[in-house]
């Protein structure tokens, strides 16, 4: 059997460049994905100009598209 090792992925401040990497997708397709709860991440204070995505912020996004 063969060994596999599988990362853990932290929750914590992230930019969107850096967490759009994490899924491997470009940080256009991750702002179209989050769309769909724009505003809930914005009632936790995400902006469009804010450079880093706060921990919460992260986790409601984990929470809407699966952990990458």
């Amino acid at each position: 059997m063969e060994n596999v090792e599988y990362k853990k992925f932290v929750v914590k401040n992230y930019t969107k460049s850096e967490l759009a990497q994490c899924y491997g997708i470009h940080p256009t397709t991750l702002i179209r994905w989050m769309k769909p709860i724009i505003c809930t991440l914005e009632e936790i204070g995400y902006t469009k100009t804010a450079k880093y995505l706060t921990s919460k912020q992260v986790e409601v996004i984990i929470e809407h598209l699966g952990t990458p």
